[in-house]
């Protein structure tokens, strides 16, 4: 990892730090709030993207290479913003649990929106796509193996359920069709609320968008589907391809704000009306209604398997 360190911090100081200072940085970087990685995902991600670092971080690589009588333990700004990068990197990387693996990649990336209009101000834009591989979408595509086609009569055979103790005649195969008509009744939920006409009517595109989704995610009893996310907001928003500063859209949308969990969830911390550091840019900013329904999206889906995570 000392190399990919080396990579990440090339630019960012005149003379390269040697390897034993690079072994150091790697091991601070993966130690760091490492039994709170949610909340290590949040401080690094916001601190690499907005380039407002975060004090706990910037204190922590200053005392552990301090404490470790390390010559240098003052870092510029810059440095410890691609340490910052480096850390979100590394959890993802060596995290084992793929669902968690997939989060932690899906936050860093929902904060990216604070990038919006200024993606070449970023450095390391390999790195952020290696991380970009690991987005929930891909995650869904490939743990969604629920079949859509019923290899059995297991409609007829549940009709006729009659005792308590007839579901435990069924085999295997009647099992993964009870699945698939569990699927394809969180689908057809899906269906019946895109065609809601009360939420259909709603006039200003952005509300409709968020009142629709909003409902959509809270609606999953399980969240692991791979849902078409891209279909469900090209529904919602009905034709509309109107563009829209971020400042009136969530003067549209403010009072149908909601609690959250994590700092990565941009949108919805602004719609709540909380502190975003760096996020003045980004409300001068102007997002289509497709384009504002998948951020919205993702940080409400992210936020819905964190919870169910902590549960």
């Amino acid at each position: 990892m000392e190399r990919k360190l080396a990579i990440i911090l090339d630019g960012a100081v005149a003379i390269p730090y040697d390897n034993e200072l690079l072994t150091q940085l790697v091991t601070i970087c993966r130690s760091y709030k490492e039994n709170d990685l949610f909340v290590k995902i949040d401080e690094c991600s916001l601190s690499f993207i907005t380039g407002i670092v975060s004090e706990d971080f910037s204190d922590y690589v200053a005392n552990t290479l301090k404490d470790n009588d390390s010559e240098l333990t003052t870092l510029p700004t810059n440095v410890i913003a691609r340490l910052s990068l480096f850390s979100v990197y590394l959890t993802v990387l060596e995290e084992s649990d793929d669902l968690k693996q997939h989060l932690y990649a899906t936050m860093f990336m929902n904060a990216m929106i604070l990038a919006k209009g200024r993606w070449n101000e970023l450095s390391n834009e390999v790195v952020i796509r290696e991380i970009y591989k690991f987005h929930i979408t891909n995650y869904l595509s490939e743990h969604d193996t629920t079949g859509e086609v019923l290899s059995t009569s297991i409609i007829s055979i549940i009709a006729k359920f009659r005792t308590g103790n007839d579901e435990n005649k069924l085999n295997k195969l009647q099992i993964k069709d009870l699945q698939t008509i569990a699927k394809d009744a969180a689908y057809y939920r899906c269906d019946e609320l895109l065609k809601n006409q009360e939420l259909l009517n709603i006039s200003n595109p952005f509300v409709r968008v968020y009142s629709i989704i909003t409902r959509l995610v809270d609606s999953y009893q399980y969240l692991y589907y791979n849902y078409d996310a891209e279909a469900y907001i090209i529904q919602s928003a009905n034709g509309e391809k109107k563009n829209k500063m971020l400042s009136n859209i969530l003067k549209d949308i403010e009072p149908l704000s909601r609690d959250i969990n994590t700092g990565t969830s941009v949108l919805l911390r602004l719609i709540n009306k909380e502190q975003v550091k760096n996020s003045d840019f980004l409300l001068q900013r102007k997002l289509n209604v497709i384009e504002f329904g998948i951020y919205l999206y993702y940080e409400l889906l992210t936020e819905q398997m964190i919870e169910k995570l902590e549960e």
